[in-house]
């Protein structure tokens, strides 16, 4: 499952890990607000069988923020909820569907040598059913939006107090997903 994270010229994050709490507070809490925002989007649109999965994803562990408020990660963090909601994948992705005496690989050895087994039922295919990449593509701008702000914010701050060399835009920040 691709996890979502917003990054950025890795200058640039040094010195907002290095700012007085106040000019890193601002920051911190826009990455906050946009990863719920992400969190929300994705409970709305995911498909529900069982409510597994869309509790999964809705629950508070979903979430973790991490280096000083400057890394925010979404999705099935724990052993536990990986467990509980293990076919998140074959929900986002769809799955390929098999026929009965088919045979498909079960393992692979660490020598590279590949066990296989054979099919006893048909298993019909899965049609990708999508909401973690759109619910961060629909949450998008509004990341833009807040940490440009938020950044913007900052540098007022460095400036006004004269903090370091008071130039935290470098370059712009990229948002994205890393698979």
């Amino acid at each position: 499952m691709p996890r979502s994270r917003i990054t950025g010229f890795p200058k640039l994050r040094q010195k907002l890990k290095r700012a007085p709490e106040a000019i890193r507070a601002g920051v911190a809490k826009a990455i906050e607000e946009s990863i719920k925002d992400v969190q929300r989007r994705a409970v709305a649109l995911v498909p529900v069988r069982t409510g597994n999965l869309r509790n999964a994803i809705a629950s508070k562990q979903a979430i973790g923020i991490r280096e000083k408020g400057m890394r925010a990660e979404f999705g099935l963090r724990t052993k536990a909820m990986r467990k509980r909601a293990f076919y998140a994948p074959m929900v986002e992705f769809g799955t390929k569907g098999y026929k009965a005496g088919d045979k498909r690989v079960n393992k692979t050895s660490l020598t590279g040598k590949q066990y296989f087994t054979t099919v006893k039922k048909d298993a019909p295919a899965r049609p990708a059913q999508p909401f973690m990449w759109p619910a961060f593509e629909m949450a998008r701008p509004g990341i833009r939006l807040r940490i440009r702000k938020a950044l913007g914010e900052a540098a007022q701050k460095a400036q006004a107090g004269n903090w370091q060399e008071a130039s935290l835009a470098d370059g712009p920040v990229t948002i994205g997903v890393n698979e």
